[in-house]
């Protein structure tokens, strides 16, 4: 085994090339990143209303009811992507009444950067405006103050929807 001695004696020529490719994987890596920014930016995210009917069915098929979405936005909240949904309405597969399951008039969800490199989409702000729930309750059952919480996943996630109403 070589001692620590011989092993800090390694040829500057060495030392330079490992130099010199780390330099060359770091500028591909950030041109990779800037391309990948304009490419979101002036491509993507523009053509994102187009796609409101096939997010909509997508949608639909996950949860197994209709679903409605009025207007897709898109922009930009400083370096994070931003979408705004507007008129997004769950409907009574049923179609037992008009009312929608569920209506939020307006969503705002930030894209947090962090979603890039775990593969899964994590939001840096959700922003729910008005959300209305239509509730079928048994007797003596009740939504305190008008607050509903809900959690997913199995995780230490939670929703709180604050100041919403219920029919």
């Amino acid at each position: 085994m070589p001692s620590p001695r011989a092993i800090l004696r390694v040829p500057r020529a060495v030392i330079f090339a490992l130099v010199r490719f780390l330099r060359a994987v770091v500028v591909v890596g950030f041109a990779t990143f800037a391309l990948a920014l304009l490419l979101l930016r002036f491509v993507l995210l523009p053509q994102v209303e187009n796609y409101r009917e096939t997010l909509a069915g997508l949608l639909s098929r996950q949860l197994g009811q209709p679903i409605e979405i009025a207007v897709l936005t898109t922009g930009w909240d400083g370096w994070n992507p931003k979408l705004v949904v507007e008129g997004f309405r769950v409907l009574d597969k049923a179609r037992t009444s008009p009312t929608p399951l569920l209506a939020l008039p307006k969503l705002e969800m930030i894209v947090a950067w962090t979603s890039v490199p775990l593969m899964e989409l994590r939001l840096k702000e959700l922003i729910v405006e008005g959300p209305r729930l239509a509730i079928d309750r048994e007797a003596g059952c009740f939504l305190p103050g008008g607050r509903l919480e809900l959690s997913w996943g199995g995780r230490d996630r939670r929703l709180v929807f604050g100041n919403s109403s219920g029919q």
